[in-house]
């Protein structure tokens, strides 16, 4: 568990140039380059849209351009202490300002079906959960669903993560969840981490669930966070 707290809008980049908290900077907020490649350095996320035609289909809420989006479908900018280094303890040093969910697509014609990415840091005791008895919880937890193993499939998205998808077609939701055991973050320090994708819909079509799975297709996701900048380490 960690402490945040909502952040407006119109503060939100003042607060990234001025903050003097170390972490404070837009490591964790993530960005689309011109190329179509999405990047968040701070969780090692990078996802190729440009490969996918999803952006015909979808549109990518932009962080640096959310004044021009409806609220409904805004995320929201936290100011929060997590667990950078994964020891289970939280410290002065380890916040961050980040969107929730850390990514978003917008159906454009379907305004209520969205695919959001997000992610959780697992510190402490809680680094040795068993994965899918995790997954399975916090599903349970977020969306008062209650899953079983038979309801999971292992999916491979990359050498080294164990990944799960499951399909809650009367729920509206399409979820994967990627386990990211050794994730090498700020300072050296190795942490482990749960990667979130979810497709959420009134009514699921055909069509949103090919391009759920080609979004899953399109993450790439790096075992260890982006370089840090000078000014993000002090």
């Amino acid at each position: 568990m960690h402490t945040s707290r909502l952040i407006p809008y119109h503060l939100a980049f003042t607060l990234l140039v001025f903050s003097g908290v170390a972490c404070s900077s837009d490591r964790y907020v993530g960005s689309l380059g011109k190329s179509g490649m999405y990047a968040n350095r701070g969780y090692g996320v990078v996802i190729q849209l440009n490969d996918r035609d999803l952006l015909s289909r979808w549109e990518y809420i932009d962080p640096h351009k959310i004044d021009i989006y409806k609220e409904s479908v805004r995320p929201s900018l936290t100011q929060e202490t997590i667990d950078l280094n994964g020891d289970g303890t939280l410290h002065h040093d380890e916040v961050v300002v980040q969107w929730k969910p850390n990514f978003r697509l917008v159906h454009k014609d379907v305004a209520t079906s969205r695919i959001d990415l997000g992610v959780d840091i697992l510190g402490g005791r809680n680094k040795a959960a068993d994965f899918g008895a995790y997954v399975r919880a916090t599903v349970k937890n977020e969306f008062g669903v209650e899953t079983s193993k038979g309801d999971w499939k292992a999916l491979r998205l990359g050498p080294d993560f164990r990944a799960y998808s499951t399909r809650l077609k009367e729920d509206g939701l399409l979820l994967a969840a990627i386990d990211q055991g050794n994730f090498s973050a700020e300072e050296g320090a190795v942490r482990r981490q749960i990667v979130w994708a979810r497709l959420k819909s009134l009514e699921l079509t055909e069509q949103e669930e090919k391009d759920f799975g080609s979004f899953l297709r399109s993450l790439l996701l790096n075992s260890k966070a982006g370089r840090q900048t000078t000014w993000e380490k002090y």
